[in-house]
């Protein structure tokens, strides 16, 4: 639906978030989708194993209706069951592993994004020095903050939101109180991803031939996770977009598509090129004015 009272305000933006959220939540209903496909295969399964009369002492390809492996001893339903709930339980470490990355990418991606846009308030004066005019006047490119983005996205979660209330002075609530919970996530991370879902430390001793069992996270302790992280996400997001985005990122879309049709279109031309462009990529319209007045904006940095 077209907005057509819609202002612009460079420091104010219109849209309640920022499009690094905008793939935050996508990646977010995605794994949502997958682990409710997974309790919903798991419920349906049994029950029609239940209503079959199966018992656990059944083969596994009987039940199943599947041919038996020559050769080799058939597993019983009840072997079946333990690889099945070993299975979902590996689903759910990794389920662990997507939120924490999907988080730590989302956090990296909108803090370069805030401190792009606003280059003072690494010092102090926010809103004081507009991003876009220093990539318009500079060397065109985005500026480098890659050693803030490691702070928040690298070590403990206690020192990342620490990183951030230095950058951005202030740090959501949920954010803060959550640093338990994140850490938990951190931890089951890397074990996962560095010791197939057993513990890191213990999985690097030498001389030891122990087996150790893998780590066991539920399916609603994943989702708990994820309600976890999406509240957290979405409270940085309203901060940093209220505080100190604005409307940098339509601006920023405009500096790298305007050199091609710049100098030879009128404002009001230019304005219909990016609302085209910007529908393009799923960008909701604002009016014929707001985008004028971005041009016009740039035009004057």
């Amino acid at each position: 639906m077209k907005r057509k009272g819609v202002a612009f305000n460079r420091w104010k933006s219109w849209k309640k978030s920022t499009w690094p959220w905008r793939v935050f939540k996508w990646h977010n209903l995605e794994l949502l989708e997958m682990l409710v496909a997974m309790q919903s295969a798991k419920s349906y399964v049994y029950k029609q194993l239940k209503s079959s009369g199966a018992s656990w002492q059944d083969t596994a390809s009987h039940c199943f209706g599947l041919p038996e492996n020559p050769g080799k001893k058939d597993k019983s339903l009840r072997e079946w069951s333990d690889s099945f709930n070993s299975s979902q339980n590996w689903m759910a470490l990794n389920g662990v592993v997507a939120i924490a990355s999907n988080l730590e990418t989302y956090l990296g991606t909108v803090t370069q994004l805030a401190l792009s846009s606003d280059v003072g308030a690494l010092y102090g004066v926010s809103k004081q020095i507009d991003g876009l005019q220093c990539i318009k006047r500079g060397s065109g490119s985005l500026l480098d903050f890659r050693e803030q983005v490691e702070k928040v996205t690298k070590g403990t979660w206690d020192s990342r939101i620490n990183a951030f209330k230095r950058y951005f002075q202030n740090v959501p609530t949920v954010f803060e109180d959550g640093c338990s919970v994140l850490d938990q996530m951190r931890i089951i991370r890397n074990d996962v991803a560095h010791s197939f879902g057993r513990d890191l430390e213990h999985s690097q001793e030498t001389g030891v031939l122990m087996h150790k069992k893998m780590k066991s996270v539920t399916i609603s302790r994943v989702m708990s996770f994820q309600q976890k992280a999406w509240k957290i996400a979405r409270a940085i997001d309203h901060q940093l977009l209220s505080g100190h985005i604005g409307e940098y990122e339509a601006l920023l879309y405009y500096h790298r598509i305007q050199e091609p049709f710049g100098v030879n279109h009128s404002t009001a031309d230019r304005a219909f090129i990016l609302r085209k462009q910007l529908g393009r990529e799923g960008e909701p319209p604002a009016g014929k004015s707001f985008y004028q007045n971005l041009v016009k904006y740039y035009d004057s940095l």
